[in-house]
């Protein structure tokens, strides 16, 4: 596949570009070939860092690129050093940006005060901690507001109630009769939110 006279203004190496395209109009043709003159121009294989939104895009970015290497490799001495440098440090760091964020947490959990040992929580460990948070934070309301909560929607939609306060609080804001929602970073937060505003609004 031959690229277009703008396809060829993409992989210039020397210029940053933000490109805006629909599906199917060869975007990762595009990358896969400016990531080759990356390589073209001197630079490591493992040290290009590509990122994007998911696992199956960063492998078959991997994929296309390691095939055009080993087609280069067939007939330029250059490409050859290329491809065994690949087999023997790595293809590109390609990854999600949630992978990358991951990895960064990780490796300076300790500068953070975290710690050696600490890990991403699973979903199940997470849901876990939010509901007991939920739960604790709860029961050191007074007893009327127990009371009338429970009354309106019973635990489980407390508990739904707190999660979407937490989840909208951001970017949501309530009716004309309540003031909009501050940023919510913990239950607790919510808890004292919540008297503020009816309930008939949140539900």
């Amino acid at each position: 596949m031959d690229l277009s006279a703008q396809q060829k203004k993409l992989i210039q190496v020397e210029k940053s570009f933000w490109v805006d395209a629909s599906a199917g109009s060869g975007k990762t043709f595009v990358l896969v070939e400016r990531i080759m003159a990356l390589i073209e121009s001197g630079v490591a294989p493992r040290s290009i860092l590509m990122l994007t939104f998911t696992n199956t895009a960063a492998h078959e970015v991997v994929a296309r690129v390691n095939r055009r290497i080993q087609q280069k490799a067939q007939k330029d001495p250059f490409w050859r050093g290329v491809l065994q440098a690949t087999l023997e440090k790595g293809s590109i760091n390609a990854q999600t940006l949630h992978s990358f964020c991951h990895n960064l947490w990780q490796r300076f959990s300790v500068e953070r005060g975290w710690g050696y040992a600490c890990r991403l929580g699973s979903d199940e460990e997470q849901q876990d901690i939010l509901r007991r948070s939920i739960t604790q934070a709860f029961l050191a309301l007074d007893a009327g507001m127990r009371r009338c909560l429970m009354g309106h929607m019973g635990f489980l939609g407390v508990e739904q109630l707190v999660r979407n306060v937490m989840d909208f609080s951001v970017m949501y804001a309530w009716t004309s009769k309540a003031p909009v929602a501050p940023p919510m970073r913990s239950v607790r937060d919510v808890w004292a939110y919540i008297p503020r505003v009816q309930l008939g609004d949140l539900v």
